[in-house]
């Protein structure tokens, strides 16, 4: 199981990433989910933390990231 803390780290990390992506005009204002975002970016590197996470564990980590920004997406950023 993946720690709970690292999770909530990097979606707070990929919130700003995103939100800066935004403000730069990388992706746009409003999209209806996380998957939109690979039509402008490799949006793996807003799950991916900078660690050496077995290939299994880094899958479950990054879908944990994901479910949770697709929440914070759905909520209307």
């Amino acid at each position: 199981m993946t720690n709970n803390k690292a999770v909530a780290a990097q979606v707070d990390k990929a919130k700003e990433l995103i939100i800066d992506d935004m403000t730069c005009g990388i992706v746009p204002l409003q999209f209806a989910n996380f998957n939109e975002l690979y039509e402008y970016v490799d949006a793996n590197e807003y799950l991916i933390p900078g660690n050496d996470m077995s290939y299994e564990a880094l899958g479950e980590f990054a879908n944990q990231v994901q479910a949770a920004l697709d929440l914070w997406i759905a909520e209307g950023i």
